[in-house]
């Protein structure tokens, strides 16, 4: 029996267990699902206090390799008078990793979101109100105003100025941020609003872009992965401008796409040429 068939067991025979749902990327994302995919559940209970303290049950399901209790952190305790959600996420030595959301009936309309795809698995008690929709609207792209498009820009190139400033300072970790965490995103970013076009809005692209390779070619997917690959400082200087164009690139098409006209950041490369 595997560990998520232990799990369900569980949870049928927990008379306070009172529904129990499949949420994230084994529902939003079927087609990608492997051995590495986890088991994530909402599980809504009569009384929260009957959870929050299960480390010998999920144990005792198979050799756990690590758990964090993400609601019970060092810099976040977790209040055990009171009623509100508790985690678990456990990484079993099998591969399998299930993450648990304990929530109390009491409140949890306030703590879930009914438009998250999710599968119903048990449901005790028949409620009505949780009739919720496995429709992949989770991370689906959808078309920016023009607004976003336009700011989507300038904070392509506003941080562009935080790394040559890092560069320029010796400050390699600050540097390699706010190109890999920030610049880079905003290339993302635009490169989804022209898929997000070419797919009519009807795809999802998944967490952090994990997809994306599904819908670009492999020359341009590779061109995208060598952005991120660092090996100095320098590096970081030649692939900004290389990320320049790569972006501009999309910025064009998505402009044509969707009728934007986009606003003109042809000075900020000589700038930071000519400052840096």
């Amino acid at each position: 029996m595997t560990i998520y068939e232990k799990l369900l067991e569980y949870f049928q025979k927990e008379e306070d267990v009172i529904s129990v749902f499949l949420q994230g990327s084994r529902v939003y994302a079927k087609e990608y699902i492997d051995e590495y995919s986890d088991y994530d559940f909402l599980v809504i209970v009569n009384d929260i206090h009957k959870f929050n303290n299960l480390d010998k049950l999920f144990n005792s399901f198979g050799e756990v390799i690590i758990m964090q209790k993400p609601t019970d952190s060092y810099d976040d305790r977790y209040d055990y008078h009171g009623a509100k959600p508790f985690t678990y996420l456990v990484q079993y030595s099998n591969l399998e990793r299930i993450d648990v959301n304990f929530v109390d009936k009491c409140n949890y309309l306030e703590f879930i979101d009914l438009n998250e795809p999710m599968i119903k698995l048990i449901d005790k008690n028949n409620d009505k109100a949780l009739n919720v929709s496995d429709e992949n609207q989770m991370f689906k792209l959808y078309k920016p105003s023009l607004k976003e498009f336009q700011d989507t820009i300038n904070e392509f190139y506003w941080i562009s100025l935080y790394v040559v400033k890092a560069i320029n300072r010796g400050e390699d970790l600050q540097a390699i941020t706010f190109y890999q965490n920030y610049f880079l995103k905003m290339l993302t970013k635009m490169i989804g609003f022209k898929i997000g076009h070419d797919n009519n809005y009807q795809v999802s692209l998944g967490k952090n872009y994990r997809f994306i390779k599904e819908y670009i070619g492999i020359k341009e997917y590779n061109e995208l992965i060598n952005l991120y690959y660092i090996k100095n400082m320098a590096d970081i200087s030649n692939k900004l401008f290389i990320g320049f164009t790569f972006f501009e690139n999309y910025v064009k098409k998505v402009s044509q796409d969707l009728g934007y006209k986009p606003e003109d950041f042809s000075k900020i490369k000589d700038f930071i040429k000519a400052k840096y």
